[in-house]
Protein backbone atom coordinates (compact mmCIF):
# COMPACT_ATOMS: atom_id res chain seq x y z
CA UNK A 1 0.00 0.00 0.00
CA UNK A 2 1.86 3.43 -0.78
CA UNK A 3 1.19 6.93 1.29
CA UNK A 4 -1.67 9.09 1.44
CA UNK A 5 -1.92 11.66 -1.11
CA UNK A 6 -3.65 14.93 -1.47
CA UNK A 7 -6.84 14.72 -3.13
CA UNK A 8 -6.48 16.44 -6.78
CA UNK A 9 -2.69 15.94 -6.54
CA UNK A 10 -1.75 15.24 -10.23
CA UNK A 11 1.99 14.76 -10.46
CA UNK A 12 1.94 15.23 -14.19
CA UNK A 13 1.16 18.88 -13.13
CA UNK A 14 4.93 19.05 -12.34
CA UNK A 15 8.17 18.71 -14.22
CA UNK A 16 9.98 15.01 -13.96
CA UNK A 17 12.11 15.93 -11.72
CA UNK A 18 11.73 16.73 -7.63
CA UNK A 19 13.90 18.92 -5.87
CA UNK A 20 13.05 19.69 -2.13
CA UNK A 21 13.33 22.88 -0.18
CA UNK A 22 12.72 21.06 3.55
CA UNK A 23 14.30 19.54 6.94
CA UNK A 24 17.67 21.18 7.02
CA UNK A 25 17.03 23.91 4.71
CA UNK A 26 14.39 26.26 6.38
CA UNK A 27 15.49 26.60 9.55
CA UNK A 28 13.84 29.69 11.60
CA UNK A 29 15.68 30.37 14.80
CA UNK A 30 15.36 33.16 17.30
CA UNK A 31 16.72 33.31 21.20
CA UNK A 32 13.73 34.69 23.10
CA UNK A 33 14.58 34.68 27.01
CA UNK A 34 18.15 33.53 26.73
CA UNK A 35 15.98 30.02 24.79
CA UNK A 36 16.76 28.91 21.45
CA UNK A 37 13.75 28.53 19.92
CA UNK A 38 12.88 26.83 16.37
CA UNK A 39 10.15 27.16 14.15
CA UNK A 40 7.59 24.68 13.35
CA UNK A 41 4.41 23.91 11.46
CA UNK A 42 1.49 21.77 11.45
CA UNK A 43 1.56 19.80 8.57
CA UNK A 44 -2.40 20.72 6.32
CA UNK A 45 -1.77 17.79 4.44
CA UNK A 46 -1.37 13.90 4.29
CA UNK A 47 1.02 12.35 4.61
CA UNK A 48 1.74 13.02 8.46
CA UNK A 49 -1.62 15.49 8.65
CA UNK A 50 -1.28 17.24 12.02
CA UNK A 51 2.26 16.53 12.69
CA UNK A 52 5.24 19.38 13.40
CA UNK A 53 7.44 19.78 10.33
CA UNK A 54 9.75 22.64 9.55
CA UNK A 55 8.41 24.57 7.17
CA UNK A 56 9.39 23.68 2.98
CA UNK A 57 8.37 22.21 -0.24
CA UNK A 58 9.39 21.85 -3.36
CA UNK A 59 11.56 24.36 -5.59
CA UNK A 60 10.03 25.22 -9.06
CA UNK A 61 12.18 25.09 -12.27
CA UNK A 62 12.42 28.70 -12.51
CA UNK A 63 14.00 29.23 -9.07
CA UNK A 64 17.20 29.25 -7.42
CA UNK A 65 16.58 27.55 -3.87
CA UNK A 66 17.00 30.93 -1.78
CA UNK A 67 14.04 31.84 -4.06
CA UNK A 68 12.42 28.79 -2.49
CA UNK A 69 12.90 28.88 0.33
CA UNK A 70 12.15 32.57 1.07
CA UNK A 71 8.64 31.34 -1.50
CA UNK A 72 8.17 28.37 1.33
CA UNK A 73 8.87 30.68 4.06
CA UNK A 74 5.83 32.87 3.73
CA UNK A 75 3.70 30.54 2.33
CA UNK A 76 3.69 28.09 5.29
CA UNK A 77 4.22 30.84 7.96
CA UNK A 78 2.95 34.19 6.26
CA UNK A 79 6.67 35.22 7.16
CA UNK A 80 7.34 37.84 3.98
CA UNK A 81 10.81 39.37 5.93
CA UNK A 82 13.37 39.06 3.89
CA UNK A 83 15.64 36.25 5.46
CA UNK A 84 18.55 37.40 7.29
CA UNK A 85 21.01 34.63 6.54
CA UNK A 86 20.51 32.00 4.28
CA UNK A 87 23.09 29.17 4.32
CA UNK A 88 22.81 25.55 2.54
CA UNK A 89 23.97 22.69 4.08
CA UNK A 90 24.97 19.37 2.43
CA UNK A 91 25.18 16.19 3.93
Amino acid sequence: MGPETTPGYDPHAFPPFAVTVDIVDIVVMTIIENDLRVLLIRRAVPPFLDSWALPGGFVRPDEDLNTAAARELAEETSISQEPCHLGQFVK
